[in-house]
């Protein structure tokens, strides 16, 4: 039987405590994990919560969590992060149910730090450059060898 009071005393927390803790900025290959339409704690503006799993590189394994806020001024942007997921709805009532066929789904992000701001400390923004797509060697070549061209 496992004594779950030594493992309790002797797992550390997974909880950030440092900014030494953030992905580096850079682009990333990441799986969405979770994907739900929410609201914020503190204005319940609507909002979409992202986890995402990195694939591959030094960070492969460690997850990223984004919150995405709808307000008057940041539905463009939503709209075209979603448009750049095959994600088109007509009214934010249709989101729920247009996120859930984004898990599992492996995506391109770009990881930059935002700066610490009153109560909160530094964090990483995540913004979603698309579905990732994985490059052959001769995908753009359509498979011929140069000895093929005919010049």
């Amino acid at each position: 039987m496992i004594d779950l009071n030594k493992l309790w005393n002797d797992t550390p927390s997974q909880l950030r405590t440092s900014v030494k803790d953030l992905l580096p900025k850079g682009k990333y290959v990441g799986v969405i994990l979770e994907a739900v339409h929410g609201y914020t704690k503190t204005t319940q503006n609507d909002c979409i919560k992202y986890t995402f799993k990195i694939k591959g590189g030094d960070h492969n394994g460690r997850n990223v969590f984004e919150t995405k806020v709808i307000t008057e001024k940041t539905i463009p942007w939503v709209k075209s992060e979603l448009k750049n997921l095959n994600i088109e709805i007509n009214r934010l009532d249709d989101l729920a149910i247009a996120l859930e066929g984004l898990l599992g789904k492996e995506v391109d992000l770009y990881v930059t730090i935002s700066p610490a701001r009153g109560d909160f400390s530094e964090s990483n923004r995540v913004n979603i450059n698309g579905f990732h797509v994985e490059h052959t060697p001769d995908m753009f070549s359509g498979g011929e060898s140069e000895d093929d061209l005919p010049f």
